[in-house]
């Protein structure tokens, strides 16, 4: 990756951004940042598939498996795996920082 952005597309509120993303190879190497529009389930499963990387503003009612947890040293908070998101939300405020 560098420090440079390749591509940044801006869509008016009136379309939906899904018709504005890139095909999947397009992102190796990269880093695709999205807004909640961008959320399409199988687009998303095509690009973890690919090895790519993505961040996504999820909606308010997503209920994620947590596959995986860090806390801000960088260690697995192990008692999270397994466990949904809404199941531990009232529990996560003692750390400062935790990477999903």
């Amino acid at each position: 990756m560098s420090e440079t952005a390749k591509r940044v597309v801006l869509s008016p509120d009136s379309t939906g951004e899904r018709g504005f993303l890139p095909p999947v190879e397009d992102v190796r190497d990269g880093l695709l940042l999205g807004d909640r529009g961008y959320d399409g389930q199988a687009y998303l499963q095509a690009l973890d598939a690919a090895g790519d990387n993505f961040i996504v503003r999820a909606k308010a009612g997503l209920n994620a498996l947590i596959a995986q947890a860090f806390d801000a040293q960088g260690s697995a908070v192990k008692k999270l795996l397994g466990r949904r998101l809404k199941a531990v939300t009232g529990r996560l405020a003692r750390h400062a920082c935790l990477d999903f």
